[in-house]
């Protein structure tokens, strides 16, 4: 079975004021957990260059994301 991308936008806020920082495309549905969503949403801003200092990432799900822009890179979660 074949994936059909489906964007849609996810907004990234300011984590104190709230406020829309920018929107990402991503490649999910209103299914998909948030937490999810923010991740890819994060990994399209390093891709876009968006800031996302101040952003409110609560609940990203960041494993095994290498953000080498930020100097980052997050292990995969051990499987037991």
């Amino acid at each position: 079975m074949s994936h059909k991308a489906t964007l849609i936008d996810q907004p990234i806020t300011n984590r104190w004021s709230g406020e829309v920082m920018f929107t990402a495309q991503i490649d999910a549905d209103e299914t998909t957990p948030l937490g999810v969503r923010i991740g890819l949403a994060v990994k399209w801003a390093v891709a876009e260059r968006k800031p996302l200092a101040r952003a409110n990432l609560a609940r990203a799900n960041l494993a095994g994301a290498r953000c080498a822009a930020l100097g980052v890179s997050i292990p995969e979660p051990e499987v037991a």
